[in-house]
């Protein structure tokens, strides 16, 4: 429950990943300060820069 409150309010990069893995591209913590511009894209594929997985805002 604590790692998805650190998650939910992006206050642990760790736990951001950690709760994001195994869920769907739009149904994950990552946004887009995860990725590696930081630029906020909508409707496309971006990359976790820490871990890598693919997300979708």
């Amino acid at each position: 429950m604590l790692r998805y409150l650190l998650a939910r309010f992006r206050l642990s990069q760790r736990a951001i990943c950690e709760e994001s893995a195994g869920r769907g591209l739009g149904d994950d913590f990552h946004d887009y300060p995860d990725t590696a511009d930081g630029q906020p894209w909508h409707l496309v594929d971006l990359t976790c820069r820490h871990c890598g997985k693919t997300f979708r805002i």
